[in-house]
């Protein structure tokens, strides 16, 4: 069921619910890059209540929510929302690091992960914000991705996923969170090590119009491991 729906997910439409000033409908989702399987979105917080909310301070969830809940989700302009009734997969990370990111708070990696949800209503919008009750469907742990099979056992290219200048890595056991950015927006990669080679399984670039996710199990080369500051060699293998 999961291969299925993150297939389909590639071609599926949103509601132009955001309008840029420029007078672009939001999100402006591109096409998935060869080596991704499915996208997702990142959100503003999973609400610990089912009222709506008007600013970033509000009570989150801690934990990965439990499927067949009904929750509050509070999004920004950049999220995908589907028409009602369909389904997204929305990136679910704790308290600390969907407010201060996973840089500040790797240990959270783990504890994250992907949640397919069905749109049951939009509880309100606020200029560039909303609040949305979603039906929790299914949940992929970050820690399970590398077990969903690569989609081609010989990649193409990896196109270029950092910006120009440094990048930053923050490690937790096997996991690797890489970031870079530039003046017009940021890049992030999470990559995970298993049996002794790295594996990319997120990536997002933020700009005005977009910050979907891309999602899928791509063996790293050496070179293409160290583009993203990713050394030869580090941590353990999954187990």
């Amino acid at each position: 069921m999961i291969e299925k729906q993150m297939r389909n997910s590639m071609k599926q439409e949103f509601q132009p619910f955001f309008i840029c000033c420029c007078g672009k409908a939001l999100p402006e989702c591109g096409d998935l890059p060869d080596w991704a399987d499915w996208r997702a979105f990142s959100c503003t917080g999973w609400s610990a209540g089912t009222e709506a909310v008007t600013n970033e301070f509000f009570k989150r969830i801690d934990c990965l929510p439990e499927p067949g809940s009904v929750q509050c989700l509070h999004v920004d302009e950049h999220f995908g929302i589907p028409k009602l009734g369909e389904t997204v997969w929305v990136l679910f990370t704790p308290w600390n690091s969907s407010i201060n990111g996973w840089d500040s708070n790797p240990e959270e990696i783990p504890l994250s992960g992907l949640v397919r949800i069905e749109l049951i209503d939009i509880v309100s919008k606020v200029e560039r914000h909303a609040s949305l009750s979603v039906r929790v469907l299914e949940i992929l742990r970050l820690t399970e991705l590398h077990l969903y099979p690569p989609r081609e056992l010989i990649p193409s290219p990896l196109p270029r996923l950092m910006c120009d200048g440094k990048i930053y890595c923050d490690f937790f056991r096997d996991f690797a969170y890489s970031t870079s950015s530039e003046d017009d927006g940021n890049k992030w990669t999470l990559c995970q090590r298993h049996h002794g080679r790295w594996n990319l399984l997120l990536h997002s670039e933020w700009c005005y119009h977009s910050e979907d996710i891309h999602v899928g199990n791509r063996p790293l080369t050496i070179e293409e491991a160290a583009s993203l500051g990713l050394p030869d060699s580090h941590g353990s293998d999954a187990n």
